[in-house]
């Protein structure tokens, strides 16, 4: 398993070498899509919002559902901020990941409040901590996984 691990992160490597204002630029679009994404269901009535995801979703305890939701929806959004921020960023110490951290938390705050102003929705700090937590912990495994030390040194 280290082995297949140490040789994604030699391809992640190379490729990202090769590529990255490209990456940059197409997670940088991608994360400001999914960012609007997020917006679009935040601002369908609890009514809506629960008929859309019925077809989707294993019928759980509907706390446990909309948890899974909100971790599933934000780490997608912390590793887009993440790749992001590898394509146009050079430094290799936590400053980036801490950008990234903080942009999801402002997003994810902001997206609360958004939906305390939704017919059958509500804000709740529960929901903002599990977003802001979600997007920091896939962009802290991200980096983790691909450092962006050994990226970032053959430019």
């Amino acid at each position: 398993m280290i082995g297949i691990l140490g040789l994604v992160r030699m391809e992640w490597s190379s490729w990202l070498l090769r590529n990255r204002r490209t990456l940059g630029l197409v997670s940088t679009v991608a994360a400001i899509g999914w960012m609007g994404l997020i917006f679009f269901f935040s601002s369908l009535s609890g009514e809506n919002i629960t008929r859309q995801l019925e077809s989707v979703t294993v019928s759980w305890v509907e706390n446990w559902q909309s948890y899974g939701g909100h971790v599933v929806i934000y780490a997608i959004l912390g590793a887009l901020l993440q790749t992001a921020v590898w394509g146009r960023d050079r430094r290799t110490d936590i400053r980036p990941l801490f950008c990234v951290v903080v942009v999801s938390t402002i997003y994810a705050i902001s997206d609360e409040f958004h939906q305390s102003f939704v017919d059958g929705r509500s804000a709740t700090i529960e929901d903002g901590i599990v977003d802001s937590a979600s997007a920091a912990v896939s962009a802290v495994v991200l980096r983790v996984v691909l450092p962006a030390r050994p990226l970032l040194e053959g430019h």
